[in-house]
């Protein structure tokens, strides 16, 4: 505070680029009089006209509102280049200084022009008196200025010593409060060691006391709250997994959130091993079938079953089979159709991947051979027309007119079309079949989430809104849709076989 005094080293700095400025708008005003100054002196001989001119110049050097003008500038333009080193050009205070420097400016020039005016005229031929009046007029105003120029400079100097002993006090300020702080780690060091016989040991003023048994043992309360919380904590977890994650779990979910897609059949989940050799299997299908034929499925004139499920390995495969087997033992002309033409399942598990199929029917539009005139499975009612092997049909280009043609041709070969379609958002065909068939079943997994289900559903509400009916598939064994468990057989008719 004694070598700033009122001002800080931001404010200092701001000074003395302000004074350099002054200084050379000064330098600058020196050099023009000493330049009209010579040319007083060279041009004491010349004619009026010049005389008149050189007054011109005399005046404009001479006149106090133009040195006021000037004087005023060359401080604005100090601030300015004061303010623009702190602030940027968009600031309140640097567009009013710019905006005051171009005022000035102006009436420089405006003054300049009146003097010159009235220097043609011939209005100050004798108002500057003789020459050698006018170069000891230039010479005395130069003075002064030569004088301001020096004044600024001292002034300039002192701002830079004093910025100078600033930065040096602030650098001293800083190491000595280092040095200081160093001391004084060093001191309590030396407090602390200083206490002690030894160096570097620790002295134990008291022992702490240990209790032969608890004031109270809550050990039986903090057990019976743990298993309080952590039994709620889990159950609350459960529920709050349930929530979020939600899954058609049983049969009632799915019937309850789609009134207008009927829940037809709940196939359990036999494991592993051929589940369409298991009596529990075949008795499901058996009361699936006489439910679609009390929907008008395989009565009548001839229909097309398409079979769809939700996503791969869903098993719409082995129930596209096996509703194909139960109708053709039911003695109904059935033709299963493997329209899987990525995953080809069907084709695959009777050893027809050589064989002219459905791929060639599409190519040529017409049947050729392609369907077998007797069966190749055990029952004389089922024939099966596989996938083909032709490389120049696949499901990305499959159309919806070859498939309706196709489908107009295999109606009048028999009394039943079942199509094993795959999943129905991921081919193409499974669209296809869907929009064009007579009744749809699709088949949905148990345990799987609503979110991945949802979108299936809601495509085949577009496609086929009254036409479609559901199958739950893997079905747990608590499932209250399960008619008859897996493997167990029913205690009534054990009862009446008895009897």
């Amino acid at each position: 505070m004694e070598i700033g005094r009122e001002y800080g080293a931001i404010s200092i700095t701001g000074a003395h680029i302000r004074k350099i400025s002054q200084a050379e708008e000064v330098d600058q005003r020196i050099a023009e009089l000493e330049m009209s100054i010579a040319t007083k002196e060279a041009n004491s001989n010349e004619s009026s006209i010049d005389i008149g001119d050189q007054e011109i110049k005399r005046l404009m050097v001479l006149d106090h509102a133009m040195a006021d003008m000037l004087f005023e500038r060359s401080k604005l333009a100090g601030d300015l280049e004061y303010l623009e080193g702190r602030h940027a050009k968009e600031h309140r205070e640097v567009v009013e200084k710019t905006a005051k420097i171009k005022i000035i400016d102006k009436a420089i020039e405006d003054r300049r022009t009146q003097l010159s005016t009235l220097g043609s005229v011939g209005a100050l031929s004798k108002a500057g008196g003789s020459n050698a009046e006018s170069v000891a007029d230039l010479k005395a105003l130069r003075d002064r200025f030569v004088a301001r120029h020096t004044a600024l400079q001292e002034e300039a100097r002192q701002l830079n010593e004093r910025m100078v002993r600033l930065e040096s006090r602030s650098k001293e300020r800083e190491q000595s409060m280092k040095m200081l702080e160093e001391t004084r780690k060093a001191l309590e060091q030396i407090r602390v060691e200083s206490q002690h016989s030894l160096p570097g040991t620790v002295e134990i003023r008291s022992r702490g006391a240990v209790s032969i048994a608890p004031s109270a043992d809550k050990r039986m309360m903090f057990g019976l709250a743990g298993a309080v919380f952590g039994g709620a904590g889990g159950l609350a977890t459960v529920v709050a997994l349930g929530l979020v994650f939600r899954r058609y779990r049983y049969s009632d979910d799915l019937s309850g959130g789609h009134p207008w897609l009927p829940l037809v059949g709940v196939l359990p989940d036999f494991g592993e091993g051929k589940v369409d050799e298991q009596p529990a299997f075949l008795h499901a299908l058996q009361r699936l079938t006489v439910d679609l034929q009390l929907r008008s499925v395989g009565v009548g004139s001839t229909e097309v079953l398409a079979v769809t499920g939700t996503r791969l390995e869903a098993g719409s495969s082995t129930i596209a089979l096996g509703l194909a087997r139960a109708f053709a033992s039911a003695h109904v002309n059935t033709v299963l159709v493997d329209a899987d033409l990525s995953q080809r399942k069907l084709t695959t598990a009777y050893g027809l991947e050589n064989e002219e199929g459905l791929r060639e029917v599409l190519l040529s539009g017409h049947l050729n051979g392609q369907l077998p005139d007797r069966s190749t499975s055990s029952l004389s009612s089922l024939r099966i027309l596989p996938a083909g092997n032709s490389d120049k049909m696949s499901d990305v280009n499959i159309s919806r007119k070859a498939l309706a043609q196709f489908l107009h041709q295999v109606r009048q070969k028999c009394d039943l079309v079942v199509l094993d379609l795959g999943p129905l958002e991921q081919r193409t065909a499974a669209r296809l079949g869907v929009a064009l068939a007579d009744h749809v079943v699709l088949v949905v997994p148990a345990g799987d989430e609503t979110s991945q289900i949802q979108p299936v559903i809601q495509a085949l509400q577009q496609l086929a809104p009254h036409r479609s009916t559901a199958v739950m598939n893997f079905a747990l064994r608590s499932d209250p849709g399960l008619l008859i468990q897996p493997d167990q057989p029913d205690h009534d008719e054990l009862t009446r076989d008895e009897n």
